[in-house]
């Protein structure tokens, strides 16, 4: 299961790692968009960019939430907290 959680935060990873590979490399792709933006104070296309991240993000991780049964099949899901 932790490995499982790991490559569902790796996705926050990977969006972050983007904006140095394509701005070294002067690739094309969300990274270098999200570099020029913040060169020129572009705000309403950050925010997009920026919602847009956090919703991959949320969405790997129930994602990852939602596989632990197919992983491990003593975890329930929506099982009663208490024991």
């Amino acid at each position: 299961l932790p490995m499982v959680t790991k490559v569902a935060l790796q996705c926050a990873g990977m969006l972050t790692g983007s904006i140095f590979v394509e701005t070294i490399f002067s690739w094309p792709g969300i990274g270098m968009l999200t570099f020029e933006a913040l060169q020129v104070r572009d705000l309403p296309l950050l925010q997009g960019i920026l919602l847009m991240d956090t919703l991959i993000v949320i969405v790997a991780n129930i994602g990852a939430d939602m596989f632990y049964p197919f992983v491990d099949p003593r975890v329930e899901v929506g099982s009663d907290a208490r024991a």
